[in-house]
């Protein structure tokens, strides 16, 4: 009997996440309302809990949730008299809370599911270079296709092709777009770093979607992800003959990238990346986060933010940096443990298998992507993967371990 009702638990589990990955990953807007069907994952898996605890698995990540419904309340109860600032403090609040929550779920919902996140996110990577190839063919086709994950089925025409034009997958922000691509790529080259050819051909997909959404940002994630590939990638077990392979493989790409690169170069999206990439200015971005060098502001923000928004220099401030943004909208305790949850490996000796952290840092420090549902339901599905992933590994180096001990209590044996 109890065997019973733990297969049919799990299966609902199961479920829960594929429900949630679906919504995220490909999904329009099915409620009648602007809100994505995974807001009811977490009330649907309190139910169905791997455990009958949950809150004290997850403690922080409802105190958290808690304390940011109260800096919202407290926000609303001293209104700024800005058009758009109340709007801004709900959405912001309503997604950070979907983040906080839903993690906790995540983080059960994962268990024995990491062929499933694997396989949803590596049909992703194939959904998204579609969406970037009808974009390199026809923007505007693209755009009118692009519509139908639109809230309120608008058409979303276009004027000129431009720098402006650029290609979002699903999402609403490109740079948001590029960063989960790139560090989607980056967890299905760790957790099969042995299929060389495949995680190649993930890579060159991503190099083409980042390209098309011509943002700086993904551009730079594309190198940490090339990065990680040579630096991770097992393609023999003899070091020497491991490294010249790699140095090898590294020429070929680089032979292949400036072929690819000849006959792209008269293509018009091509050209506008390229033009877009010349054109971005580090300053401008220092020149938005001016808010540090405002001490009292950082003083009275310590604990509690303005309640889901920042209001700064008499205006609704968007400093386009996700540390500044929770910090200064939410206060420095819910930026703490925000911190502490999302970026947490976890076990230390699989860092050298989160790069995917990294890429999503950086996207983090240079937009935000946390007030997009989607970027913050891909960065949860990674995190889930990954320590799914760190428990497989660690579970084969135990048994790894404990067949060398039993083979050599055997040697000595009397």
């Amino acid at each position: 009997m109890n065997t019973r009702v733990t297969l049919k638990r799990d299966g609902i589990r199961q479920l829960l996440l594929g429900v949630f990955a679906l919504d995220i990953l490909f999904l329009p807007f099915v409620l009648p309302i602007a809100v994505p069907m995974s807001v009811l994952v977490f009330p649907s898996w309190l139910l169905f809990a791997r455990k009958r605890t949950p809150l004290q698995d997850h403690l922080l990540l409802f105190v958290a949730a808690g304390l940011v419904l109260a800096v919202y309340m407290a926000g609303r109860l001293a209104p700024v008299n800005l058009e758009g600032f109340g709007e801004a403090q709900f959405n912001n609040t309503g997604l950070m809370m979907f983040m906080l929550l839903s993690f906790a779920a995540i983080d059960d919902l994962r268990h024995d599911n990491l062929k499933l996140i694997y396989r949803l996110l590596q049909a992703y990577i194939i959904f998204s270079l579609g969406l970037s190839l009808a974009f390199l063919v026809d923007p505007y086709s693209y755009y009118a296709l692009r519509s139908f994950w639109a809230f309120d089925d608008s058409d979303m025409s276009l004027g000129p092709i431009s720098t402006i034009t650029r290609c979002t997958g699903i999402l609403s922000d490109p740079n948001n777009h590029a960063v989960s691509i790139c560090a989607i790529a980056a967890f299905l080259v760790a957790v099969k770093r042995t299929r060389v050819l495949l995680n190649l051909v993930t890579i060159f997909a991503c190099a083409i979607i980042v390209t098309t959404t011509m943002s700086a940002t993904g551009f730079i994630c594309l190198a940490i992800l090339g990065a990680y590939f040579f630096y991770s990638s097992r393609i023999t077990n003899s070091k020497v003959t491991d490294s010249m392979t790699k140095v090898f493989l590294f020429l070929v790409c680089l032979v292949i990238v400036a072929f690819v690169l000849r006959l792209v170069q008269d293509i018009l999206i091509f050209q506008l990346a390229l033009e877009r990439l010349g054109l971005s200015d580090v300053n401008s971005r220092f020149d938005r986060w001016a808010i540090i060098f405002d001490l009292p502001k950082i003083y009275t923000s310590l604990f509690f933010g303005d309640g889901g928004a920042i209001y700064w220099d008499g205006r609704l401030y968007k400093p386009h940096n996700g540390h500044f943004h929770v910090f200064f909208a939410f206060g420095g305790l819910v930026y703490v443990v925000f911190m502490a949850n999302m970026f947490n490996i976890r076990k230390w000796d699989m860092w050298r298998d989160a790069a995917f952290m990294a890429i999503i840092f950086a996207g983090f420090t240079v937009n935000v992507g946390i007030y997009e549902h989607r970027f913050a339901g891909i960065w949860l599905l990674l995190l889930g993967g990954f320590y799914e992933f760190a428990g497989v590994r660690n579970a084969s180096r135990r048994e790894k371990r404990g067949q060398g001990i039993s083979a050599m209590s055997a040697r000595i044996a009397p």
